[in-house]
Parts: structure tokens; C-alpha cells; sequence
């Protein structure tokens, strides 16, 4: 996965399995590895870029025995991994190289959606500490392959779910699919 930072394409990101996350800052004519900090990761890594803050980047990626979330406040150049006070949920349920999908909510960009096997929204707390919360997703079918924030007014968007059984869409924010 090859993503760019919006408004710059200039400063590209990919997700390398098993290796962790390359970045360019010359429209892909070089890359260099930006993974410090990234451990504990044994699958496909899926990469999403703040849309208000382009030095606040995701990843999700299969780890062992659960789904990792990490998080860089600094372009990539430093990651962070973050951890669930209690349970820690496996929204990848193991399959993290066949479905494993992420993207940062429009306007906090403290709220990332992420899918595998299940749909997750994820609330990042002080101390790299997390809030995770599973999104009832109705009849849209599991194993998750792509989220898409579609914008709407100020406060309203819709989130357009690629999966197994063809395509959900929430009808208000990250409810009523």
C-alpha cells in the first residue's frame, strides 16, 4: 500500500510486509525506512494519514497474539505503539495478510476506524493508551478491505466499507449501516 500526504504529493508512505513502513520524500524516486519504533508486527501493514494533521500517521498490522495499532505524531519518523487498558481486541482476527483496512476520522484525528475480520473504532487516549469500541455493522458482511470517509456537512460523513459481501455504507458518521 503507497499512500500520500494530502496536499504534498511529494511525501509518499508505504506499508511493506513483515518489514514495516518506507517513506519518500521525492514523489517516489527514493525511499527510506521510517519504521523506528514499529516491533512486535508479523503481517501486511495498512497505513492512514490524518486529513488535519499530515504529521499524525496510523498503522495497523498483525502482530502476535493481536491486531497492533501504531501511531507517528512526527511525519513517520518515529512510531509508537498503542495499548487497550483491559482486553486487547483482535479486530484482524488472525488475517491481517488477507483483510486489514484503516482510516483516520475527518475532523478528530484521534478517532481511527479500523477492519479485518471485524470493524473497530479505535479512540486514542493520553499516554498512548486506546479506547476501542466495536461498531455494529448490521447486515454489511465481515472481512473488511477498504474504508472510505465520504465527506458531508461539518460534522456528518458517511463511511463506505469494501468487504467480502460487496459494499455497507453508514448512513450517519460510523452508525446505521
Amino acid at each position: 500500500q503507497i499512500i500520500e500526504t494530502p496536499n504534498n504529493f511529494n511525501v509518499l508512505y508505504a506499508g511493506v510486509d513483515e518489514k514495516g513502513i518506507l517513506k519518500s520524500t521525492n514523489a517516489g524516486e527514493t525511499w527510506f525506512k521510517s519504521s523506528n519504533g514499529i516491533t512486535d508486527s508479523t503481517g501486511r501493514f495498512e497505513i492512514a494519514i490524518s486529513p488535519i494533521n499530515p504529521n499524525k500517521i496510523f498503522a495497523a498490522a498483525e502482530g502476535s497474539p493481536t491486531s497492533n495499532l501504531f501511531v507517528s505524531t512526527d511525519a513517520g519518523q518515529n512510531w509508537v505503539k498503542t495499548i487497550e487498558n483491559g482486553t486487547e481486541p483482535n479486530w484482524l482476527g488472525s488475517q491481517g495478510w488477507y483483510d486489514n483496512t484503516i482510516v483516520v476520522h475527518p475532523t478528530n484525528d484521534n478517532i481511527v476506524f479500523v477492519g479485518g475480520v471485524y470493524l473497530y473504532q479505535i479512540t486514542l487516549l493520553p499516554n498512548n493508551m486506546r479506547q476501542t469500541v466495536a461498531l455494529e455493522t448490521g447486515p454489511v458482511h465481515v472481512d473488511h478491505h477498504n474504508l472510505v470517509i465520504l465527506p458531508g456537512s461539518s460534522s456528518n460523513f458517511r463511511i463506505l466499507n469494501a468487504n467480502d459481501g460487496g459494499v455497507g455504507l453508514s448512513s450517519l458518521n460510523e452508525t446505521n449501516w
